[in-house]
């Protein structure tokens, strides 16, 4: 599968040609800007921050533990946002939780993120780095 930006008008003459030569029965997908690798640096920065300052239920958690705990809270802002579930596994031996992924979440979804973890950051005083 291929993957294409259209971040020019260049580009878009480039991709709706490539539209025009694939072959009938293909698939094309258009959909906005994903989130980019500076708001991506950018959130983990700020989780290595809070995973370095902030406790939570009386204990230090590793940036992973911050990153579910912040992104289902902030999940919980937008009424549009899929909820995170915590299930019983398969085997009926502990439980599973299926949450949110931010690997496919819009830079403008991702956006809202980052400014949700500062001001999380400034409620709890966690002082951030970057």
């Amino acid at each position: 599968m291929q993957r294409m930006t259209i971040a020019s008008e260049e580009a878009r003459r480039a991709i709706a040609h490539s539209v025009m030569m694939a072959p009938i029965g293909s698939r094309v997908s258009i959909g906005p800007a994903i989130k980019t690798r500076d708001q991506e640096e950018l959130f983990h920065a700020m989780l290595n921050d809070i995973a370095k300052q902030a406790s939570y239920l009386g204990s230090s958690w590793d940036v992973e533990s911050w990153k579910r705990l912040i992104v289902d809270a902030w999940s919980k802002e937008d009424a549009d946002m899929p909820r995170g579930r915590v299930i019983p596994a398969l085997d009926g031996d502990g439980i599973v939780q299926l949450g949110i992924q931010t690997r496919s979440l819009s830079k403008e979804r991702y956006s809202s993120l980052i400014e949700f973890t500062r001001a999380w950051c400034a409620d709890n005083g966690v002082e951030l780095s970057k």
